[in-house]
């Protein structure tokens, strides 16, 4: 298992990055640890900004998700 997510926090966050994307965490396991990372810190980030709309935090982790897919 990825050392990120035997941290219980990052498994909550990825739990939440997995509902507000619909992707399941198992399939977002599979782009990498480098990709949970990234989908976990622009999920924490913007979810802290105060203008930021769920669809704009899904659409911000859809791209990360299809950059790191392509890649």
């Amino acid at each position: 298992m990825h050392k990120i997510i035997e941290n219980g926090y990052n498994a909550y966050l990825l739990g939440c990055v997995s509902n507000l994307t619909g992707i399941p965490k198992d399939e977002l396991k599979r782009c990498g640890e480098a990709c949970i990372e990234q989908l976990i810190g622009a999920y924490e980030f913007a979810s802290d900004l105060p203008e930021t709309t769920e669809e704009m935090l899904r659409q911000e982790l859809m791209r990360i998700i299809a950059e790191k897919q392509e890649g």
